[in-house]
């Protein structure tokens, strides 16, 4: 389940230019820890969670990892209750946290 989404502009040359990077942290499988995403230098990104009020958390359905172009990356995860998580990157990392 998706704990936070955040997303961060980092402007730089008197805010001229800049880069965008995700960070989602996820409540694991066994609900015992956190895992956090961390996607740096983001081209792309889309996010929906369709009818929340009816569902207060969504489970990951399937996520999928895919090389866009040399260099580039997409993830895609697909929410049980048909959201969306969409994010084109060239850096990444991710961590386990013991809650």
């Amino acid at each position: 389940r998706l704990i936070s989404a955040h997303i961060k502009k980092n402007f730089r040359d008197n805010y001229s230019s800049s880069t965008t990077s995700i960070e989602l942290s996820l409540i694991d499988q066994m609900f015992e820890g956190e895992i956090i995403l961390k996607y740096g230098n983001v081209s792309l990104f889309g996010m929906s969670e369709e009818n929340l009020t009816r569902f207060a958390s969504a489970d990951i359905l399937v996520h999928e990892f895919a090389l866009v172009e040399r260099g580039i990356f997409r993830h895609q995860i697909l929410l049980d209750h048909g959201g969306e998580i969409l994010i084109e990157f060239s850096e990444f990392s991710h961590g386990w946290f013991q809650r």
